[in-house]
């Protein structure tokens, strides 16, 4: 059995892991996960976007497609079609909230990790932190160091083994949904997003 079979209500691309035999020697591998976006908050809420979005879409021709007389073949039609939108939404959240607490975790975990450091520590210092993900790994990179933590402005001049991978690339089958997509990101300025460009 196809593994799509579990995975129709995907119309975007995952984000790929680094391999290993893609990363830099002498480069801190966990920073160069970071870099990639391996550790970057999970796209698929964003993503639900799009489905509602299709959906007032597909009412709107719904409406077209049958006349006022006939509300309750209309309702009934977008009855199911909400249904699917629902559903997919749900399988998308679900999925979300799921990949969002491993993130968090492998991320608390590999940073005690590669620092020598408490979770507690982590923890507390996640709460109070007020940056990105690589500025977090060199904060605490210099708190390990007993060297004073440098400014985000600082850490953002450090050069960069990796442009971080784009996100929400559109699967090739639903290509044609990209001129809705890109109006999807323009409303709810998405960021990084692949191929969109303000």
């Amino acid at each position: 059995m196809s593994n799509r079979t579990f995975t129709w209500w995907r119309r975007f691309h995952s984000p790929v892991k680094l391999k290993k035999n893609q990363m830099w020697k002498g480069y801190p591998q966990l920073l160069q996960r970071i870099e990639f976006g391996e550790f970057e908050y999970c796209h698929l809420s964003e993503e639900c976007l799009l489905e509602e979005e299709l959906y007032r879409l597909e009412e709107i021709e719904i409406r077209k497609e049958l006349t006022r007389s006939d509300e309750e073949a209309i309702q009934e039609k977008l009855f199911d079609r909400r249904k699917l939108k629902n559903k997919r939404v749900k399988l998308m959240m679900h999925a979300h909230l799921k990949k969002e607490h491993e993130i968090l975790k492998s991320l608390k975990e590999n940073l005690c990790k590669e620092f020598n450091m408490s979770n507690e520590f982590i923890n507390n210092f996640f709460d109070n932190f007020d940056g990105d993900t690589r500025q977090l790994y060199y904060s605490l990179r210099a708190i390990a160091n007993k060297k004073p933590i440098p400014s985000n402005i600082d850490i953002d001049k450090y050069p960069k083994a990796f442009v971080q991978q784009p996100r929400h690339v559109l699967k090739h089958e639903h290509r044609g949904l990209n001129k809705v997509w890109k109006k999807v990101v323009k409303q709810n300025k998405i960021w990084n997003a692949h191929g969109i460009t303000d």
